[in-house]
């Protein structure tokens, strides 16, 4: 779980994308714990803050990869299957 590894600032997943990209990307980090993406779940996404952040960020944005569940999907096979490395 991101929110509870050691030294997070250079150790979590967005970090470790960021610095694998370099500073020609922008990573940024809108998860929110236990949120679901059902609208009528039992934690909805869409009624927390980081939604509109989301949404901000993704307007100015030519690119987005979007990862969901990545803790239990396998981050690194999505991150080697769509980046190629």
């Amino acid at each position: 779980m991101g929110f509870i590894i050691e030294n997070r600032e250079q150790n979590s997943y967005p970090s470790q994308l960021q610095r694998f990209l370099g500073n020609g990307y922008v990573v940024a980090d809108f998860g929110k714990s236990d949120a679901t993406l059902l609208a009528k779940g039992h934690h909805p996404y869409v009624k927390e803050p980081e939604y509109q952040e989301t949404k901000r960020f993704a307007k100015n944005s030519k690119q987005l990869l979007i990862t969901l569940g990545q803790y239990f999907a396998g981050a690194l096979f999505l991150f080697k299957t769509f980046v190629g490395r």
